[in-house]
């Protein structure tokens, strides 16, 4: 299967009015900072026109420079982040003031004020130290929003060396799924951005570069601020529901300084004990070896900045083991037994050829390289230019898919089901990014100019050995074993491209500010005040046979389709609001907020789908419980003799309603930011996001529940669940607006003085909506828990959806022992580890979907309706009758802490919320510092210690999980027309408890040591 994407969208961004004293000025916020002010009379407090204002970097001499308007204001934009600066401000006929130490922050507009004195001589200047960070306090700040420092990126705990570990600081940050959420919103609805450049899983497979192999896309040595913007009211930052995550990389200087580093870990640096399992960490090796250079090519005019990493990494392929018969079946060892894994292997090599590979004690190996170039100009004080030029190359085995989109899924990583190796393959993830930035201002208005080019290669590599068909084993309803190769990767191929050309254009006015911009990126682009426009080339082929078909839409009315419609073009638009507001003009108390509009581009892999399935490219059998196909090792042992052209007799359908539209929110934020005594900051924070185009899916296929079972449970059955036999389910891409998410966050910071920084944070947050949309477009219906009707599923949790969260980070810096400083910092929180559905194993209610019914929750023993159990571990076997069942299930229910609160009730998708559990990471660092031909030079060595807890005491830091989300196997229906079901069995006993403890990597200790070199010449 080869993907090709290549989609279009463009548009214009629209004039925006600041409604703020002080207007923000740098084009999206995502490369540059800036620093904004007014200059006034010290005398009468008058404003100056025409005074000049001036701020020179002091590590670059790069400088910048404006001139007060009418009114007295002053705005430098495009400003490089981080400094000191100095800034003075002048006027004929008065005494110069120069501010020392102001610093810059990643997308803020730091608040400077003058008061200058008149002179009748020359005098010398007034200088003042001061510190204007603004990061916090800053009239343009209104919504959500969070800055990493460069201090944080250099002493916080990581062991990925992700931004991922550094994001963590965001309050409304969640590590929900993969990848990392923000706000209770799907990962892959974000929208990064590298030196104002897009950079994204733009296809959806993941939600951020990196998460497909698990490594970094880029390296933390070349990062120099990275900021989350969460409600940014101005409507010249879109692209995202989820947040905008803006990273800046660094810069050269007049000085030539970089480092020379490297990372390992081992065996030996992980953890053997996760509460009351052993962990066996395998084969566990790691090596990172890097080294970021910067300087001046020209003093003060031209820097260049290069950086190069390259690691490897061995790790277990899987830590679960099979069984080696009267096991207990917890912890990582399942259910498998151990001698029918190795009958079976030895039986499928002797009858047909096909080598199945290990089942456990296996490694896989994912190497990785990234480098990262930038050049920055100075053409003079106006005008400033820099390129940069970034690559991934990565490669990671992966697991088999559990998904249910083909077969029964859940094939893998848990104590049930145990898969061979050779159904495993390997991701490919390699990027290029190039872009080009322009900042100049002049006279009393400004322009950012960004052009970049990004390409991806994310395509699946098979392991070697001819096709042969993937094989599921169930035992007891849910699946035992698998072998064969993987259904979804056969010739996946994935490469995608992207343009971006981004202009703004600002023009200052007495108390407001006007920007008119562009925005054209060939994947997507924006247009409007905001309004978003995306338009595809329809690039699928019409299957005349589908396009006659009548199909049922949500409601059940008739409705017909065009297969090969891809979604239609529509004004998407994004009105905002924002307010900022100093009760005392001192920057001590700051009450901001607004409302708005968000769209976000969908992952491109929900519109890949109608691509691939129209029937004419592809067709589908599925015939189950059926003799018509005897098992074939060849995997075209049943594809049709010629191929015509025509549609495929049987097929399966990805469609998209008429009226789709991309994903929009309302999001409305309201904050307050106070000045504490300790050189303290506290903010509290509400955020209410209401879905206005929400995903959705239904299967158009799907007639109308034939009848309805009996007794309490009486939810609509289907004995007949296809409209169309030939069409295996027509599953059409849809929005609703139902779904809303809601977040509440307080925290205390102080900011990086005096070598001290800690922050400490709280938040809750909801996140509900009608389905968690996956990357193929059957699985995303036939994967969602429902309970009445799979063409409306009630709103419920998202898979997102954080709930309490209690965060903190310290870091000390302090040379204790006279050979240079000493670091010890500290990241801890306190989360769930997820949420759940308790479903029916099996297709209770008949509509063609298996292990999504949710159960119904009886209020006693008089409404369960078991049937006999018979339980077989070889070589022993257990026959439980009825009433144990009952009485088991009566049992269980009681000690769970939801189902005993929902009796009589449907269980709730994602209803479940795992047990929080508390982590702390540590990093502790010493330098040997001295000086060489006069520069500070130093050795560094550092450790870095993930889930310190675990280290501390085995039984912490230890994650949950279900024994089992399936409790009940649905058999069949008594004479009344009632469900009947059996109770899950852990080994040869009836399921007595929820939740067991993890044993992963992630519940152990790990430790990474590193050595580093910093050099100044």
């Amino acid at each position: 299967m080869r993907w090709i994407v290549s989609v279009g969208r463009a548009g214009f961004a629209a004039a925006a009015v600041s409604m703020f004293a002080i207007p923000a000025a740098f084009a999206q916020g995502v490369t540059t900072g800036a620093i904004a002010g007014i200059v006034s009379d010290s005398m009468g407090g008058g404003p100056l026109e025409g005074a000049r204002v001036v701020a020179v970097h002091g590590p670059s001499g790069t400088t910048y420079a404006a001139v007060t308007r009418v009114d007295g204001r002053f705005t430098i934009p495009g400003m490089r982040v981080g400094g000191p600066y100095k800034v003075s401000a002048s006027r004929v006929g008065y005494r110069q003031e120069v501010q020392n130490g102001v610093t810059v922050s990643l997308g803020v507009t730091s608040d400077l004020q003058f008061r200058l004195p008149q002179a009748t001589v020359q005098l010398e200047a007034v200088t003042v130290e001061t510190s204007a960070a603004g990061s916090i306090f800053s009239s343009q700040r209104t919504g959500a929003a969070t800055t990493v420092s460069t201090d944080q990126l250099a002493h916080l705990p990581t062991i990925s060396r992700r931004v991922e570990d550094l994001l963590r600081l965001t309050p409304q940050y969640s590590p929900m799924s993969f990848g990392f959420s923000f706000a209770g919103q799907d990962n892959r609805l974000n929208n990064t951005t590298i030196d104002g450049s897009y950079f994204n899983n733009s296809f959806g497979l993941a939600g951020q570069p990196g998460d497909r192999t698990g490594v970094t896309p880029i390296s933390l040595d070349a990062l120099e601020q990275v900021q989350v913007n969460i409600a940014p009211f101005d409507v010249r930052q879109g692209n995202f529901v989820g947040a905008g995550v803006n990273m800046v990389t660094k810069s050269g200087t007049n000085t030539f300084a970089g480092s020379a580093f490297y990372n390992t870990r081992s065996n030996s640096f992980v953890g053997k004990s996760a509460g009351p399992n052993t962990f066996n960490p395998g084969t566990f090796q790691y090596h990172d070896v890097g080294i970021a250079l910067g300087g001046p090519i020209l003093k003060n005019k031209l820097f260049f900045f290069a950086s190069y990493e390259d690691d490897a990494q061995t790790a277990p392929g899987t830590t679960f083991l099979a069984n080696t018969g009267g096991q207990p079946n917890i912890g990582s060892v399942t259910r498998v037994l151990a001698s029918d894994l190795d009958a079976l292997s030895t039986y499928v090599r002797t009858k047909f050829g096909y080598e199945t590979g290990p089942y456990q004690g296996y490694d896989f190996k994912t190497p990785s390289t990234r480098f990262l170039s930038r050049l920055d100009y100075n053409l003079n004080d106006h005008n400033k230019l820099s390129v940069r030029y970034n690559l991934l190359n990565s490669e990671t085995p992966v697991l088999l898919s559990n998904s249910s989109s083909l077969g029964l899924g859940n094939r893998r990583s848990s104590n049930l089901s145990l898969n061979f190796a050779n159904s495993n393959y390997a991701i490919l993830e390699n990027i290029r990014s190039i872009v080009g930035e322009w900042n100049s201002s002049f006279g009393k208005s400004s322009n950012n100019l960004i052009v970049g080019y990004n390409t991806s290669d994310e395509s699946r590599k098979n392991v070697d050995g001819p096709w042969f068909p993937l094989v599921e084993i169930l035992q007891g309803g849910s699946n035992y074993t698998t072998f064969g190769f993987e259904p979804f990767t056969p010739d996946n191929k994935l490469f995608y491209h992207s343009y971006q050309l981004q202009d703004n254009f600002t023009v200052y006015l007495p108390k407001h500010s006007v920007t008119l911009g562009v925005s054209v990126e060939k994947y997507h682009s924006t247009k409007g005040v905001r309004v978003d426009v995306p338009k595809f080339t329809n690039t699928a082929y019409d299957n005349a046979v589908a396009d006659t078909m009548t199909f049922r839409d949500a409601s059940g009315a008739p409705i017909h389709y065009n297969s090969g419609a891809l979604p239609g073009t529509n004004l998407l638009f994004s009105p905002r609001l924002g307010f900022n507001f100093d009760p005392g003009g001192r920057h001590t108390t700051q009450i901001r907020g607004g409302i708005g509009i968000f769209t976000g581009r969908p992952a491109y892999v929900w519109i890949s789908n109608q691509v691939g399935n129209t029937g004419v490219l592809t067709g589908f059998i599925q015939a189950d419980t059926t003799f018509a196909y005897p098992f074939n090792p060849n995997p075209n042992a049943y594809k049709p003799a010629t191929v015509t052209g025509a549609p495929a007799t049987s097929f399966q359908l990805a469609l998209t309603d008429p009226n789709f539209k991309f994903p929009q929110l309302w999001r409305g934020n309201l904050a307050i930011d106070q000045q504490l005594p300790w050189g303290l900051t506290g903010t509290a924070e509400y955020l209410y996001s209401k879905d206005v185009n929400g995903i959705a899916y239904i299967n158009a296929n799907l007639p109308a529940p034939q009848t309805s079972f009996a007794g309490p449970d009486g939810r609509p059955r289907w004995t007949s669940n296809r409209i169309y036999g030939n069409v295996s389910d027509a599953t059409v891409l849809t929005n609703q607006g139902i779904g809303h998410s809601s977040n509440i966050a307080a925290s205390v910071e102080r900011s990086f003085r005096g070598g001290l920084f800690a922050k400490l944070g709280y938040s809750y947050g909801t996140s509900k909506n009608t389905v968690d949309a996956g990357s193929i477009a059957s699985g995303s219906w036939t994967g969602n828990a429902i309970a009445v009707d799979p063409n409306n599923p009630i709103i419920a949790n998202s898979q997102f959806a954080p709930g309490h969260r209690f965060f903190g980070a310290v870091s000390y810096t302090r040379d204790f022992v006279g050979v240079g400083p000493t670091s010890i910092s500290l990241y801890f929180d306190d989360r769930s580890a997820g949420n759940g559905s308790y479903v029916f194993s099996g297709d209770m209610n008949g509509d063609g979907a298996a292990n999504q019914d949710l159960i119904y929750i009886p209020r006693n023993q008089g409404e369960m309706n078991f049937v006999s159990n018979r339980v077989i571990v070889n070589p022993d076997t257990v026959t439980y009758t009825p009433a144990q069942q009952a009485a088991a299930w009566d049992a269980f229910i009681n000690q769970d802490p939801y189902l005993s609160k929902h009796r009589g009730e449907y269980a709730q998708r994602n209803g479940v919320i795992l047990p929080m559990v508390f982590r702390a990471d540590l990093s502790i660092s010493q330098d040997v510092s001295r000086r060489l031909a006069g520069n500070a030079n130093s050795l560094q060595i550092r450790f870095d210690i993930l889930n310190f807890t675990n280290l501390l005491k085995s039984d912490w830091g230890v994650s949950q999980g279900f024994v089992t989300s399936r409790p009940l196997s649905f058999v069949g229906v008594d004479a009344s027309g009632a469900p009947t079901y059996r109770l899950a069995n852990v080994g040869l006993n009836l399921i007595s408890s929820s939740f067991q403890k993890n044993v992963s990597t992630f519940d152990v200790w790990r430790m990474q040591l590193g050595v580093r070199y910093l050099f100044n010449w």
